[in-house]
C-alpha cells in the first residue's frame, strides 16, 4: 500500500503540468484563430484606403475563451495612412493579449503582421 501511495504523489507533478498545459494551449490556441479571423478579410484582396483606416479605427470586442480567460484584440497600423498616392501598401499587425492564468500577469497570446494592397 505504501508503494502505491509513492506512486501517486510522485505522477502528480506530471499531472499537474500536464493541466498547465492544457489550460495555457487552449487560450493560447483561442487567440491565434482570433488573430487569424481579423487578418483574413483584409489578405483577400485589394483594399480601399478608407476601408483600411476604417478597419484601423474599429474597436473588437472581447472573447473569453473556453477555460474562462479573457482575451483582447487590438489592431494597429502606422500612425499615419496617406491616401493620396495609391497603388501602395500599408503593414498591419493583429495583437490578442490577457492574462496568464498562472502568475496573473499580462500576457500576449499571439500575434501577427500582414501587408495590405490598398489601390
Amino acid at each position: 500500500m505504501f508503494l502505491v501511495a509513492v506512486v501517486a504523489v510522485a505522477f502528480l507533478p506530471m499531472i499537474m503540468t500536464g493541466l498547465r498545459s492544457a489550460v495555457t494551449n487552449t487560450t493560447a490556441t483561442t487567440a491565434t484563430q482570433l488573430v487569424n479571423e481579423q487578418l483574413s478579410p483584409l489578405s483577400a484582396k485589394p483594399h480601399s484606403c478608407t476601408a483600411v483606416q476604417t478597419w484601423l479605427g474599429t474597436s473588437v470586442p472581447t472573447v473569453t475563451d473556453p477555460r474562462g480567460q479573457t482575451i483582447s484584440i487590438q489592431r494597429s497600423g502606422p500612425a499615419s495612412l496617406s491616401c493620396s498616392t495609391p497603388p501602395t501598401t500599408v503593414t498591419v499587425t493583429v495583437t490578442a493579449t490577457g492574462t496568464d492564468p498562472w502568475s496573473g500577469d499580462a500576457r500576449t497570446w499571439a500575434t501577427a503582421t500582414t501587408i495590405v494592397l490598398i489601390d
